[in-house]
């Protein structure tokens, strides 16, 4: 399959995305984002973040949502440990410039990369992660935004 297959199977044809609706509206902005930064991904990375990574996109509609949690479960024997990413992206993120939208995923997404140590040290390792991934003038765009908060 070409990596657009597979995001339409593993991320929008899912249970991957909450609300659903937003899964099916290729034109939201949240999609539009995530379907840059997943296209863009290594094919390691990408299997990872297909593997363990869920997104609950906050809509001022909804007073909460229940994002059901469908993994392996219980692990592979394997399997030492399991982790399992949820990612909330909140409505003023929505507000971003597309670029800015594309840092934060490529950032949120990095950190389940990182050993998750010290909160200092895994923001610098979360984005040199990204960074690496090719995401340096998304998140310039982001550290912009968040400047002008």
């Amino acid at each position: 399959m070409t990596r657009q297959e597979d995001i339409s199977y593993d991320f929008l044809g899912n249970d991957r995305i909450w609300p659903p609706f937003i899964a099916s509206n290729t034109n939201h902005p949240f999609i539009k984002a995530l379907v840059e930064v997943l296209e863009r991904l290594p094919e390691d990375a990408y299997d990872k973040v297909a593997d363990q990574t869920s997104f609950v996109v906050e809509d001022p509609r909804f007073l909460a949502t229940n994002a059901p949690f469908d993994q392996y479960y219980p692990p592979p024997k394997s399997e030492l440990r399991v982790r399992f990413n949820t990612i909330v992206i909140f409505h003023a993120a929505l507000e971003c410039s597309h670029k800015a939208l594309v840092g934060l995923i490529a950032h949120e997404i990095a950190r389940g990369f990182v050993t998750q140590s010290d909160y200092r040290t895994d923001e610098k390792e979360t984005d040199l992660q990204a960074i690496r991934w090719g995401f340096a003038e998304e998140l310039e765009a982001l550290q912009v935004a968040k400047d002008l908060q």
